[in-house]
């Protein structure tokens, strides 16, 4: 799911200058966590940019020459004294780290595309069939106590299965599904501090092309 618009940026702690730029928050709220000295702002089209966001179409490396005035929620030309080499450079870490981070995020929410419903609560559903038939296999498969498990008598019913078959059929398939969601969740561990841990623009290339090569990608794919 495309997380909704939302402008935000990511600004230096204390003078306030623009170091990263996205139209979602995601993104910046992992910079802010992965960068010292920073702060993240977030709708940053209100209540002055509503028409019109020039950042959306300003380079990377002008982000810098913008700081970010919070009380009045405007954008300020930043003093050419503070536009240091230190600063551009963090910029652009930050922007590479943006780029790689929406990139595994991107890759890793489509591999979970399909454990997706597009039906409200039916996480919850698939929750309580797994509970039901867990229980139920935990009780010997007493079909004296089939009615307290309507999940499973249900599936039973409609697949044509006996209860136990039933039970056994329901918490197969949330293994396999919980398997898989594992897979994409240490994936996102393991990329996630990889990109965090990075000092080096050169080092963010080479991220990405782990994460493609990466088994788990491709078993996933």
């Amino acid at each position: 799911m495309q997380p909704p618009f939302l402008p935000s940026i990511l600004v230096e702690y204390g003078t306030h200058i623009v170091l990263a730029f996205d139209t979602t928050a995601p993104g910046i709220v992992f910079l802010n966590e992965c960068t010292g000295d920073t702060i993240g702002a977030y709708g940053i089209q209100y209540p002055h940019y509503r028409d019109s966001l020039f950042l959306t179409t300003t380079g990377p490396a002008e982000y810098p020459t913008w700081t970010w005035n919070f009380e009045q929620r405007l954008f300020e030309q930043t003093p050419p004294k503070l536009l240091t080499k230190e600063i551009r450079e963090k910029s652009a870490l930050a922007v590479g780290k943006l780029k790689v981070v929406q990139t595994i995020m991107r890759n890793i929410s489509r591999l979970r595309l399909r454990f997706e419903t597009g039906i409200s609560l039916q996480d919850s559903v698939y929750l309580e069939k797994r509970i039901e038939a867990l229980s139920f296999k935990n009780a010997g498969y007493d079909e004296v106590v089939l009615p307290e498990y309507p999940h499973v008598l249900l599936y039973a019913d409609y697949a044509g299965l006996s209860p136990r078959q039933a039970a056994d059929d329901i918490i197969f398939k949330s293994k396999i599904a919980t398997e898989q969601l594992a897979k994409t969740e240490l994936l996102r561990i393991i990329y996630f501090n990889k990109i965090k841990k990075a000092k080096a623009v050169a080092e963010l290339d080479a991220i990405t092309e782990t994460f493609f090569r990466d088994p788990y990608v491709g078993t996933l794919s």
